[in-house]
């Protein structure tokens, strides 16, 4: 604990240092807009904005690093979703298609980002593989940081420190990162998109930029779906410019997304509609409610548990925050005439509105969705900062150097605390169970083994079945939810007659059965046939089932 103490200090006295140079970058960069500032001038404000970037990108990495070593990541069961796009795209590495041999309710560019590590998994064994590729997510999630940095990198020094503080030390951005999840690789996608579509504050004239910035969006939509909201918020900013460059970003998008897809459409063009549209649309609900969801979209640490736990002051600091954004947007807005809001301010106010919207009234809502809103809510709040800037310039009789001072140190202090908060809620986390012995001590080292959680297979390294006949279960619950209409685990699953058959398959073929949840969906007759055919292993940890043959034993 000490160490984690020690590790704050430092980071803010870093911080905190970096404000000993902002005297000579704000008095000019706050005065006028750094497009129009000298060339010595913008080219000092520049560096000390390189600077701020790279500190602060430091400090998101040791945070998540202090989660990843605190967390007990190594050989840990962090996740249902890591093990099913780990799993899946080592299936894919061994030639086994999404959609066609096994359900995958997901796009599928998450196969083939994860392909250099499935490949690494044939030498290493899937359990180290899949650790590098946890620790790569957290590579990722520091990328990005860099990359909000670099959007807004001619801003004023303070809206650089605001934009990629927010960014670094978001909670979405950090528990997102805690394994194989979608968003870091969504977010990347993003953002690259942005920086070809930008040029400084407003839209680039270059056509092959255009192209790629729709590219990178096909891309991102590839790896998930809600890569709409954002390009949509291109698509409308685009419409000031007339048809031409809005048809060059959404050609680009469409030829980017056909080609992260087309060997999945072409091997099973009905199954890849079906999964990943028809039942990520009727899927049932799950996850936070609305109140926890609106404090979650905020990246306040441990704000929406404190919403959960019914805190009066949980609900008084999202109250606050709430009107303090409110309030900013509004006079933000009114003041679009006197200052207009530039391409990248736009696209920085509709990305928010259209991403929190969907993810407020959308049917599931998990802790790491909000991971996808940090990077839009980071630009929006240094969006805002410049207009509102000149406002606080003439409020109050202090000196203009003293107003800056103090404008400053406040920003610094708030990202310090959030800082604060992120590490304090990280060292909180409990240490993910790690059951890979029990598995290995309770199963022989042959046979089909049948999985309902993928992970457990993979950081036990019997994801790969060493004869053939074997069930390929990569995503229990996916397949669950393909077979009873978007469904899971509900009462209608018993009654699905295809879908019981299905299972039923699947435990005949297997020598050991293990199973981590609840009922899984099985109806009485298959959970009677696992009782009358299998001896169920007793003493076992985390509600951990391991159903054992008497053959598989002998």
């Amino acid at each position: 604990m000490a160490a984690v103490t020690d590790m704050a200090h430092a980071t803010s006295m870093t911080m905190q240092s970096v404000t000993t140079s902002l005297a000579t970058s704000l008095a000019t960069s706050e005065e006028r807009p750094s497009a129009t500032a000298a060339p010595d001038g913008a080219a000092s404000a520049l560096r000390v904005n390189w600077a701020v970037i790279v500190v602060i990108a430091a400090a998101a990495a040791g945070v998540l690093a202090l989660q990843a070593f605190l967390h007990g990541h190594f050989s840990a069961l962090d996740e249902y979703d890591d093990g099913v796009y780990f799993g899946a795209s080592i299936e894919l590495f061994h030639g086994l298609l999404p959609y066609r041999d096994f359900a995958f309710i997901q796009p599928p560019m998450i196969t083939v980002w994860m392909l250099p590590f499935a490949a690494v998994s044939s030498v290493t064994g899937t359990a180290a593989a899949m650790e590098a590729a946890r620790f790569f997510v957290d590579i990722v999630s520091v990328t990005n940081v860099v990359l909000v940095g670099v959007l807004v990198r001619r801003r004023t020094t303070l809206q650089v420190i605001v934009a990629t503080g927010l960014m670094a030390f978001s909670q979405g951005t950090i528990r997102s990162s805690q394994t194989i999840l979608l968003e870091p690789f969504l977010v990347l996608a993003c953002l690259i998109a942005l920086l070809c579509l930008l040029d400084g504050e407003g839209i680039t004239t270059s056509a092959r930029r255009l192209w790629w910035c729709g590219a990178f969006f096909g891309m991102a939509g590839a790896t998930k779906v809600w890569a709409i909201l954002p390009f949509a918020a291109v698509v409308i900013v685009l419409s000031r410019r007339g048809h031409r460059s809005r048809r060059k970003v959404i050609g680009g998008a469409i030829v980017g997304f056909v080609a992260c897809s087309f060997p999945f459409i072409i091997g099973a063009p009905a199954s890849f509609f079906q999964q990943v549209v028809l039942t990520q649309a009727v899927r049932n609900a799950g996850g936070l409610p609305f109140p926890q969801r609106l404090a979650d979209l905020t990246g306040i640490p441990m704000l929406s548990t404190s919403i959960a736990k019914g805190s009066p002051f949980g609900s008084l600091v999202l109250s606050l925050v709430l009107i303090a954004l409110g309030t900013a947007a509004v006079v933000s807005w009114r003041r679009r005439r006197e200052a207009p809001w530039l391409p990248l301010a736009r696209v920085a106010g509709w990305s928010p509105l259209l991403v929190g919207c969907a993810l407020l009234i959308s049917p599931t809502y998990y802790y790491h969705y909000s991971g996808f809103m940090a990077p839009f809510s980071a630009l929006l709040v240094s969006s805002m900062m410049g207009h509102l800037s000149p406002r606080v310039r003439h409020v109050g009789a202090l000196r203009p150097s003293t107003r800056k001072a103090v404008t400053s140190g406040a920003v610094v202090s708030a990202l310090t605390l959030l800082l604060a908060l992120v590490i304090h809620e990280v060292v909180r986390l409990p240490v993910a169970p790690h059951i890979g012995d029990t598995l290995s001590d309770a199963i022989p080292g042959h046979g089909c083994v049948l999985y309902s959680d993928p992970a457990l297979a993979l950081l036990d390294n019997r994801f790969t079945a060493d004869i053939g006949g074997c069930p390929s279960v990569i995503d229990w619950f996916g397949q669950e939810r393909v077979l009873d209409e978007g469904r899971s685990v509900t009462v209608s699953d018993t009654s699905n007659g295809h879908l019981q058959e299905v299972m039923n398959h699947w435990i005949k073929s297997s020598d050991a059965v293990v199973l981590q949840h609840g009922n899984l969906g099985l109806d009485s007759a298959n959970v009677s046939y696992l009782q009358h055919h299998f001896d169920q292993e007793e003493h076992l940890p985390r509600g951990l089932r391991i159903y054992m043959r008497d053959s598989a034993r002998a």
